[in-house]
């Protein structure tokens, strides 16, 4: 018998790959070269290399977005063999950095990956039904990657601009220009003859003439400018490089590349001044300033004569005419009610096809756009003072095919993790005991019982003092404001929390009040020669150079100023504010941001001193909701009584007067008065002031904290009693979380998400339904700790986003669809929420073998086993809906504006996400990482969700941008950190400590322990 050591025995070190069997000499002929590279272009290994930097590529191209146009972009990184790098990119722009280095292209790592994935299905699989999902998933992703090189090679995109009863037969595209020189043949024909601006872009600067039999003269490019900013009168003292035509009198500076979809301006209006000469004699005949400004806005040529035959030039976007004609009948801007918010845009439009004997009458809008001749014609855009429209026309052969590849992506991963979930719930389902005893059922009642009370306790709302004015009535009372109709009460407080970062105040005697009572203090204080609204210390500065700037002392505990103190300084606050307003947004400093902050935050108390806002008088038809001054000249002008107007000069009147008995009168009969007017507005305004004196989502983040205690708890002693009651407690709060999701929905008539601080509230939602499942399928803690720690930061995160002010605000009008804000934003954040629980698992995984190191294994191994089953399968889940997530993100953007996929930079982000959770998949199938590396990966995960969520916001460029959210920049870079800091722990060696030879000292436990116990 051979002499076994006890440690023998021992299951595998978490993190720890099983010792290999011993492998027989395999028979035959080696491998070639040739099968040895073909394997390793197959290897898993060089799948999560290709996935690491295609992650790398992404996160350089959506940085480039900040200096360069996206198109600039698309075409530099992501469409090309290699990319040159700047580390410009990397540092603040405020900073000149020299150099870069070169990194493989989109198009080169698409086609690794690609001819990898063929390989791999050549050479390493073999067929199996449980393969079945894993081969349609594949073959859906290489029409994907087909799909988008077909894009790439043939897609085009343009626009077609309508005045309203006129017709378009051409097709302009906006990334491209050309420099048209323009002849009449007669009076319905043209001879046009085109320079394409690429041409003309290489040329610039370049002692060089570009010729051509077509044209009447030589051209030289003096200076080429991609985008150049309106031109405006040249003043006497401007050298001017154009000595003819309209470039005499106008001039223009270069402006670098637009982003694309920046709100200011959209796209690039590029501009170049241009020397013409006759050919064979060389006489000069000037030279131009040429621009798309002068074509897109008034279609102004610029005329030149050469050998008495008249020619008129362009610099205008390149044209491409079609067979038929597009007449615009009728085009429809709608804003929202008192805002000029739009809504919607429509274009009633008729398509008369000549060759095709067609004629089509249709209403093309946002997100119904209208498929013709193998184009696609979306509701883009609209013309000053709504005199046209702007049609986006996207010809696209491979337009199905990411459909298509949806479809069977989908189809295969569901198949491949449903299998697997399957095969794991069979496992893990066993026969659990229950225990009834009565500690073990007295004490989970009881917290539960307590959490409910707390509950109830909080929805008890306040009520008004006996023969006081009853503000808390008062501040029921709907309003218009931004768009939408909401209670007084929030109205009041968004503004206090805008101004002051809280929904309370105090008086100067040191009471605190409500926001309704500083929000009538404030609007009635012209009528109130006492009032002492101007001495409330509710205006925030947290800035040193700001309080320099006005004089004022700093107050470190209290941060917050009155409208008195800042007053004798508000001229040179304005011209600050003036001057800040100049500066590019990312170029601003922080400086610059806080005097804009307090700006916003002044000009908020002015209008409501004013009563320039909200619109407090409410009305129907013609006349609809207005602000009281306006509602007042209305009644002087046309001479008739509005009972609404008058109703609140008399409450605002009596609430000056502090005459309680007629204010309390006239709020009885006003109120009834609406009831009987508008009773849906005034039913969800009461319900919106429930809402927000229950504060649901403040109560579940308190409750998520005990939950996330008692689960740590329940894992020191007392399991039963403490984990039950974690559960339980955990559900209730999860019933309450959900209940106010649906008020939300309820009170905006939306999805769950519509903004960045509903996708806080629902990812915490989302991540605690996961923890609840987890811990009913293993009941060990984990997910109860994971779900109290991820509910009660989400509860944080979404607190600190509330402080902008509304978050119940209208959507815009590409966002105006509840199917696809219920559909894609839903699942995108079920990925995020999936990404996040799967970090979290990770981080507790690496803490907890950090304690296992420091007590020399007081846990049992298998715990890291269970840990990681968790972990895995979360992370598949977070891999199906971030892949489904993004994929409905495409096809709505393809219903919008014809492009399934525009490297935006939030587009950007959920790709990073998709693309990392695959890694750390792959990794696991390749047997590259075990269960402490898949953990510390998670982690990675953590990072680039986090930024896809926050970050790509701070870039000030894209669709997703989001102002005013510099102070998020330091929360997001403190939890980087944390995560890179969890990430070198968990790489240290020393947490395998049962590789090295004093593990076997470490004192065992006995025989029978279940450690060594076989699972049945």
């Amino acid at each position: 018998m051979s002499k076994t050591s006890v440690t023998d025995n021992l299951p595998p070190a978490f993190g720890q790959p099983p010792r290999p069997e011993p492998r027989a000499p395999r028979a035959g002929r080696p491998d070639s070269a040739l099968m040895t590279f073909a394997k390793a272009l197959a290897s898993l290994r060089f799948t999560v290399a290709l996935f690491a930097l295609s992650i790398f590529l992404v996160f350089f191209g959506t940085l480039a977005q900040i200096d360069e146009g996206i198109w600039t972009v698309v075409s530099k990184y992501f469409r090309s063999a290699y990319v040159w790098v700047p580390l410009q990119i990397f540092f603040p722009r405020t900073l000149t950095v020299w150099g870069g280095f070169p990194f493989p292209g989109g198009w080169l790592l698409g086609s690794l990956l690609l001819v990898n994935l063929v390989a791999a299905h050549a050479l390493r699989f073999k067929f199996k039904a449980k393969r079945v999902g894993v081969i349609i998933l594949h073959l859906g992703l290489i029409v994907m990657m087909l799909g988008e090189l077909v894009t790439g090679l043939y897609a085009v995109e343009g626009t077609m601009t309508i005045e309203t009863g006129t017709s378009v037969n051409f097709v302009e595209e906006r990334g491209n220009t050309e420099l048209a020189v323009v002849s009449h043949l007669d009076a319905k024909t043209d001879d046009v003859v085109v320079v394409p601006g690429k041409k003309l872009r290489n040329a610039s600067g370049k002692d060089e003439w570009i010729q051509n039999d077509a044209l009447p003269f030589e051209v030289q490019v003096v200076q080429y400018m991609v985008n150049s900013a309106e031109p405006d009168a040249a003043p006497a003292d401007f050298q001017n490089p154009a000595t003819a035509g309209d470039g005499k009198k106008w001039r223009t500076v270069e402006k670098r590349e637009g982003t694309g979809v920046d709100a200011e301006q959209r796209i690039d209006m590029a501009s170049a001044y241009v020397k013409l000469k006759e050919k064979g004699t060389g006489k000069d005949l000037g030279t131009y300033l040429m621009s798309v400004w002068f074509s897109a806005m008034s279609d102004l040529p610029q005329p030149v004569t050469v050998d008495g035959k008249d020619y008129n030039i362009y610099l205008r976007f390149k044209r491409t005419y079609k067979p038929y004609a597009v007449t615009l009948e009728k085009f429809e801007h709608e804003v929202y009610e008192g805002t000029k918010t739009p809504k919607d845009f429509a274009s009633t439009v008729r398509v008369v096809d000549t060759a095709r004997r067609d004629e089509l009458e249709t209403r093309i809008s946002m997100n119904n756009p209208l498929r013709y001749g193998g184009e696609t014609f979306y509701q883009s855009s609209f013309l000053p003072r709504d005199q046209g429209t702007v049609l986006q026309v996207v010809r696209n052969p491979g337009w199905t095919m990411p459909y298509i590849s949806c479809l069977m992506v989908f189809f295969g991963m569901s198949l491949h993790f449903g299998m697997m979930l399957w095969g794991f719930l069979g496992k893990t389902a066993t026969l659990r005991v229950i225990d009834f005893s009565p500690w073990s059922l007295a004490v989970p009642g009881g917290v539960t019982g307590l959490g409910l009370l707390y509950v109830l306790v909080c929805m008890i709302p306040p009520q008004d003092p006996a023969g006081g004015m009853r503000l808390h009535d008062f501040g029921k009372l709907p309003v218009l404001m931004n768009g939408r109709w909401k209670p007084i009460q929030s109205d009041a407080m968004n503004d206090l929390q805008i101004v002051s970062n809280h929904r309370t105040f105090k008086t100067p005697d040191g009471q605190t009040h409500d926001a309704v009572r500083w929000y009538l203090d404030v609007i009635t204080s012209r009528l109130d020669k006492n009032s002492k609204a101007e001495d409330y210390e509710v205006i925030r500065i947290d800035n040193d150079q700001v309080l320099n700037l006005l004089g004022l002392p700093n107050k470190p505990e209290f941060l917050r100023y009155s409208v008195r103190e800042i007053a004798p300084k508000i001229d040179l606050l304005e011209k600050e504010a003036s001057r800040a307003e100049e500066v590019e947004r990312d170029k601003q400093t922080l400086f610059d941001f806080k005097v804009l902050q307090l700006a916003k935050r002044l000009q908020i108390y002015v209008n409501l001193a004013r009563l320039d806002a909200p619109n407090l008088v409410p009305g129907e038809g013609d006349k609809g909701s207005r602000t009281l001054p306006q509602a007042v000249r209305d009644m002087q002008e046309t001479g008739e009584e509005d009972l609404n107007t008058v109703s609140l000069i008399t409450l605002l009147s009596a609430y000056a007067a502090n005459k309680p008995e007629e204010f309390n009168k006239e709020l009885d009969a006003y109120h009834g008065r609406l009831q009987k007017t508008m009773p849906d507005k005034v039913h969800k305004a009461e319900f919106e002031v429930f809402f927000n004196d229950f504060e649901p989502f403040y109560q579940c983040t308190v409750l998520y904290v005990i939950v996330f205690l008692l689960g740590c708890c329940s894992w020191v002693g007392f399991k039963a009693p403490l984990g039950r009651s974690a559960f339980l407690l955990c559900l209730l709060t999860l019933v309450v979380h959900t209940w106010a999701i649906g008020a939300r929905m309820y009170i905006q008539d939306r999805p769950p998400i519509t903004n960045l601080y509903s996708t806080a509230i629902y990812i915490g939602w989302a991540s605690v339904l996961m923890g609840l499942i987890v811990e009913m399928i293993f009941r060990n803690g984990f997910g109860i700790v994971i779900a109290g720690l991820t509910g009660f930061l989400s509860g944080i995160i979404a607190h600190n986003l509330s402080t902008d002010g509304d978050t119940l605000e209208m959507m815009q009008a590409v966002l105006d669809t509840n199917f696809w804000l219920a559909t894609h934003v839903v699942v995108i954040n079920t990925g995020y929420a999936a990404t996040f629980v799967a970090g979290f698992c990770g981080i507790l995984f690496i803490l907890m073998a950090f304690f296992q190191y420091v007590t020399g294994g007081m846990l049992p191994r298998d715990v890291f086993a269970v840990l990681s089953r968790i972990l895995y399968g979360i992370l598949c889940f977070a891999t199906l809906c971030s892949f489904v997530g993004t994929v409905l993100g495409g096809i709505w953007a393809d219903q919008s504006w014809g492009r399934f996929w525009g490297w935006d930079p939030k587009e950007n982000g959920a790709l990073m996400i998709v693309i990392m959770n695959a890694l750390v998949l792959h990794a696991r199938w390749g047997g590259i990482v075990q269960q402490r590396g898949i953990a510390v990966l998670t982690l990675f995960g953590n990072i680039i969700t986090s930024w896809s969520w926050f970050g790509v916001n701070l870039l000030g460029v894209g669709l997703h941008a989001y102002a005013g959210q510099q102070g998020t920049f330091y929360w997001l870079m403190l939890f980087i950190a944390t995560q890179v800091v969890l990430i070198v722990l968990g790489m240290m060696p020393f947490l395998d400590y049962w590789r090295t030879a004093g593990a076997r000292q470490i004192k065992l436990p006995p025989r029978d322990s279940p450690v060594f116990k076989k699972r049945r």
